[in-house]
This record gives structure tokens, sequence and C-alpha cells, in this order.
């Protein structure tokens, strides 16, 4: 049990409060403030941690989206229901309160051992990482899962502290990005260096403002990032799409180059709606085994493809983090999937915060990527990349013993 201070006695008061009173009066306007009550105790929870991208802060979207979502277009966005309010809720208790009592990873020998690192031995681990990283685009089949290794290369790069490793990261995204360039790589990357100089180069609270300033100036250039990071549609003018989507029904009275970003955060609500309504069947547990399954190829071989399908409201096909829960174990006890998730995320957190190791920073940084985009879909079952970090991890760290 993790509960030691005052304050987060009273943020379990409040948190029990938001869903007790959605529960009792069934009103949109008291869900909305049991919404804003889960806000604001994440942000109260976030500034008593001692890093800054937290996953407090980072989770604290997920409950924003929703205190902003608004039926913009029939045609796109559903009025969503005390039902599905409610079902957010509950969920969103689930993951904080399961983070707030799993227990830390303790200090012992190997962490201490990890420490010690030496910058040869860094810069040959950063090597090794990227050529790894760069297989995957000689081997598109494994590429799934081997440009997880670039992060721990990153990682590896910053904390040597020295320029030509920072030269030679910069030529990797430029490399990699060059190639390809999506919004999720650009968020991973803000994260990756955020995550990785205030681990390893921020020595006072000075460097700590510094550290906040640019995390929201990042924000400011993930938002406006949609103009030249769509891998699919390529690059895409804000006044000429925002007039196609006036020509679909769209009232819209903010500035142009705001609406994309906010229909992404936003429409995977009314999906999660369409869901419920429309393909209200069980899937009994397959999307939390989904990553296993993959593993192993058992999904194919058990033909379970269609189990996995799930079908959007509109062209914004995003689902957030409560849809795969509901399928798998219906309105109640989806809160299941959320509990899974907010136990291996306070491990891997906890572990971050007392180890130098790159390969602990970059799991991190990838649980990290999952969370921050928890208002949007499941990565942790849709994806599974977080999961595959972790294996990667062990495999790695399992013949290079001391990273």
């Amino acid at each position: 049990m993790e509960i030691k201070s005052s304050k987060e006695r009273k943020v379990l008061v409040a948190l029990f409060v938001s869903v007790t009173i959605s529960i009792v009066f069934e009103s949109i306007f008291i869900d909305k403030i049991s919404i804003f009550i889960i806000f604001l105790s994440l942000i109260l929870l976030g500034k008593s941690e001692k890093k800054f991208l937290n996953p407090y802060y980072l989770f604290s979207p997920t409950p924003l989206s929703l205190l902003v979502y608004f039926n913009v277009a029939d045609s796109y966005m559903l009025d969503l229901t005390h039902d599905t309010y409610l079902l957010a809720i509950i969920n969103m208790v689930a993951f904080i309160v399961t983070f707030m009592f799993t227990s830390s990873v303790k200090i012992n020998k190997n962490i201490l051992n990890e420490k010690k690192n030496s910058n040869l031995f860094l810069k040959i681990n950063a090597l090794v990482l990227f050529v790894l990283a760069l297989m995957g685009s000689v081997i598109p089949a494994l590429n799934s899962i081997l440009w997880l290794f670039a992060i721990p290369a990153i990682v590896c790069s910053i904390k040597t502290k020295e320029k030509k490793m920072l030269i030679l990261v910069a030529a990797y995204i430029l490399l990699v990005t060059s190639i390809n360039l999506s919004k999720m790589q650009v968020l991973l990357y803000l994260i990756t260096f955020f995550i990785s100089f205030e681990k390893f180069h921020m020595q006072s609270k000075k460097q700590g403002v510094w550290i906040k300033i640019f995390a929201i100036l990042g924000i400011v250039f993930l938002v406006f990032s949609f103009s030249f990071a769509n891998k699919d549609r390529g690059k895409y003018d804000a006044e000429e799409g925002l007039s196609y989507y006036y020509s679909q029904g769209v009232e819209w009275n903010y500035d142009s180059a705001l609406f994309l970003p906010y229909m992404y955060i936003t429409t995977a609500w009314a999906n999660l709606q369409y869901v419920t309504e429309s393909q209200n069947t069980r899937t009994y547990g397959l999307w939390v085994l989904k990553p296993f399954l993959g593993y192993l190829n058992l999904d194919k071989e058990l033909n379970l493809e269609k189990s996995y399908e799930l079908e959007p409201y509109s062209s914004f096909n995003t689902f957030t983090f409560v849809t795969v829960g509901y399928k798998d174990f219906g309105y109640w006890l989806s809160v299941l999937s959320p509990i899974i998730i907010g136990f291996f995320v306070k491990k891997v957190y906890s572990r971050f915060l007392i180890s130098d190791s790159p390969f602990d920073i970059a799991t991190y940084i990838i649980f990290a990527l999952a969370v921050a985009e928890m208002f949007f879909s499941n990565h942790f079952y849709m994806q599974s990349y977080p999961f595959t970090m972790l294996i990667l991890r062990f495999g790695y760290k399992s013949v290079v013993k001391s990273i």
C-alpha cells in the first residue's frame, strides 16, 4: 500500500465522491463536475511527484479531453449520455487508485550496479541499439518490434552528456522522420528528450522551471505538428481542411489550426459511446490477452481477427482506453482493464525513479507515451508496444547485465 500523505487521502476521498455522486444523481452536469474533480486530483497528485512528466500529469489530458467535449457536428460526434460519462469516470478512477495503491519497486543490488556505467559502455550500447532499430527498415516484418530499440539508444546517448552523441541522435531522428513522420513520433521524441534531460541533466530548481517551459512549448509544437505530421494524408492545410469539414456540417468558431487537434482529442469519446450502443457484445478478455496472443501468433491461428474489429462512428477512428475493457468485460467490470494497466505503470515508473539504467528509463518513456495517449486509444492492448518493450528490456538486460 502506497498511500502516505494526507493529500493522497484527501484525493482518494474526492475520487470516491466523484464516482458516488455520478452514480446517485444520474446527471450529465454532475458527471462533468466529477470529471473536473478527477482532473484536479491528477494535478494535485502530479505536483507532489519528483519528476514533472509523471503518470498523473500524463494521464490528465484524458479527463480534460472529456471536459472540453462538445458536439461540433452530428456527422462526426454524438451527444454523450450519462452512461458514457459514468463509464469513463469509473475507468479513470480505477486507473488512478490502482496506481496509487500499487507498491513501488524497491532499490536493490542490480539497480545500484547500473549506476556505474562508463561513457564508453554507454556509447557502445547506443551504437548497437541504433543498429538494431535501423534493422527494422531492412526487415519490415520486425519493424514493429525493432523500432523500440531506438529509445534506449537515445537515452544512452543523452546520458553520456557528449555533443557527438547528441549529433548521432539528431542524425538518427532526421533519418527516420524523413522516411515516415507521424504525430505519435513527434510526441515520443518530445517525451524522450524531456524525461532523459530531467533524469540526467537537471541539477537545480531553475533547470526544473526550464523543463516545464519546454514541456509547454512542446505541447504547442505538437498541436501545430498536425500540419506536417500526417503520415497518411501528407501536408495538411488547416484553412482548406476546415472548409471541407464546414461542408459536412461542422460548426467551428475558433482558429482553424486548432480544429483537427480538437477532433483527435475528443472524437474517441463519441466512438466509445457508438461501440456501447451498436457493438454491445463481449470478447471475454481477448483484448487484455491480445499482446500475448500476438507474440505467439495465436490470434491468427485461432482466427480471432474479427473479435478485434471495432467500428468507429466516423472517419476519426480512435476509441479511448475505455472501449476495449468494455468490450472484454462489460460496463462495470470494464475497470479490470485499467486496473491491470495501473499496476504495470506503477511498477515501471517506480523503477525509473530509482534507476539510472537507460533501458529502465526507456521503458518508462514508452509507458509514458501510452499513458499520455489514453484519451486517444488503448496502446497497451491495441498496439501492445509497452509490453513489447518490457520483454525487450528483460531480454537485453539478461545479456548486457549492467544496462
